[in-house]
């Protein structure tokens, strides 16, 4: 099975644009394990910069700087037996070895 990672980007109307990336799973993990690890890499269980991970921006096409913000939201993982259409063609695990090199510290407590 592969691993549907679900994010979306909220606006600061609160309007949201989402997006699923589908990625390998050569080490079969559970879509659980792989919501686990990846919200201990993420601000607050939740947040990340899509430049971090290299996936598609989904900002609406009128982003002011002065009221927007650059976080995305991780939704979650499920498995699904859709094919790859990460465009790197990467494993859940190379996501998720990334965040943890980048890991943001947070003194909030993690959703997941």
């Amino acid at each position: 099975m592969n691993i549907r990672f679900e994010c979306l980007y909220r606006d600061s109307g609160n309007f949201k644009k989402w997006n699923d990336i589908v990625f390998s799973n050569f080490d079969n993990i559970t879509a659980e394990t792989a919501t686990k690890e990846i919200c201990n890499y993420l601000d607050e269980g939740l947040y990340f910069r899509i430049e971090d991970i290299d996936v598609n921006d989904l900002h609406f096409d009128k982003f002011n700087p002065l009221i927007d913000h650059h976080w995305h939201e991780f939704h979650s993982c499920s498995e699904t037996e859709d094919e790859v259409n990460d465009v790197h063609h990467r494993d859940i695990k190379s996501i998720i070895s990334k965040l943890a090199t980048l890991k943001i510290d947070s003194k909030t407590p993690k959703r997941c």
